[in-house]
């Protein structure tokens, strides 16, 4: 089954609705894709593209084998321009003036204005994690949402709508996919799980308390080597390259794959947390009589044993996990943070 396809099964309704304005050659020039899933808006991002750009389409569907489609698929197609957050701070800056620099939303505007239309005679702007952008970032945006190129289309992808200004929002087409499954890939994410239940069940069991924090936390810790590695392998190759030709073209690829690098780790953090707030999201579920099968993430209890859920403490914990989340948007001590929650799990609401 191809790629545009497999999506297209998973949001039929959504995907009926775009090929006939396709069709019908009214398919809009921005659009908001929005998910709590980062897979399923970011695979449906990518298979909204195949459709505005294929130019063998057939009653609106992509064709799915034309170079248009696989250049798409693959991230080579050259009317594609993409903007993801990066540095520390995982944001999407506005850019300077002159010279902006690259994932800026100044750079993201002159770049997509003056690039080439392929043969298809449609680009395709792409900003992941919209809700990176601040205020002056989304207001630099506007125009070129208002009044695109010729033959174009913006999609901004986001998990979290809400921080967006109206402004951004009134431009574009909302498109909301409905939740399922979420695929958490982080190194370390099966010991997780165990260990989230044991401190549910521990009681006042502080020794047990203080080795399931342990692992939680050895878990947290490891993402940033997780993330170093990984950045490394994309960047490294294609820096010694430069740097045979030009070595301070490859110091500024240096810093760009430093900001790179502090960008996946913050996506890996994020995903981390979610995965904590959706273990004990699904724990509630169990305990007002779901059954394992019928829950998003059935994998998270492959390995855990229970009889009878507390729905109170189930509930206590959730809105736990909340805080936790919150006070994670904020520079705090991470490790400590992860224990004071592992050891409040017991404590009445």
């Amino acid at each position: 089954m191809s790629f545009y396809n497999d999506v297209r099964n998973r949001f039929p309704l959504q995907f009926e609705a775009l090929e006939k304005a396709k069709k019908d050659d009214k398919i809009a020039h921005a659009f908001l894709i929005q998910s709590e899933v980062e897979k399923d808006r970011n695979d449906f991002t990518l298979a909204l593209a195949q459709l505005a750009c294929c130019p063998e389409s057939v009653n609106g569907a992509p064709c799915t084998v034309c170079r248009i489609c696989r250049t798409i698929e693959n991230g080579t197609y050259s009317g594609l321009v993409k903007v993801t957050p990066e540095g520390k701070a995982y944001q999407i800056k506005v850019g300077e003036a002159e010279n902006p620099q690259e994932n800026s939303i100044r750079y993201f505007t002159s770049t997509f204005s003056l690039t080439n239309i392929d043969s298809a005679k449609k680009k395709t702007g792409i900003i992941y994690d919209a809700d990176r952008m601040n205020a002056e970032a989304q207001n630099a945006l506007l125009k070129t949402l208002e009044e695109p190129p010729p033959e174009s289309m913006i999609i901004l992808v986001t998990g979290n709508s809400g921080v967006l200004l109206p402004t951004t929002i009134s431009r574009c087409r909302s498109i909301v996919l409905p939740a399922g499954h979420i695929n958490f890939d982080f190194a370390g994410a099966e010991k997780l799980y165990p260990l989230l239940f044991d401190a549910f069940n521990a009681g006042n069991d502080s020794v047990k308390l203080e080795q399931c924090a342990a692992g939680i936390i050895e878990i947290a810790a490891a993402l940033k080597d997780e993330a170093e590695k990984e950045n490394e392998l994309l960047w490294k190759d294609k820096i010694n390259a430069v740097k045979e030709i030009d070595e301070r073209i490859a110091k500024k690829m240096t810093k760009s794959m430093e900001d790179s690098g502090a960008g996946l780790y913050m996506s890996k953090r994020k995903m981390f947390l979610n995965a904590v707030q959706c273990f004990f999201s699904e724990l509630f579920m169990l305990s007002q009589g779901a059954e394992v099968k019928a829950l998003p993430n059935p994998e998270f209890f492959d390995n855990i044993t229970f009889d009878k859920i507390d729905a109170d403490k189930a509930l206590h914990v959730v809105n736990l996990t909340e805080k936790l989340l919150f006070s994670f948007k904020f520079p705090v001590n991470e490790a400590l943070f992860i224990r004071n929650f592992i050891f409040n799990i017991n404590m009445e609401s």
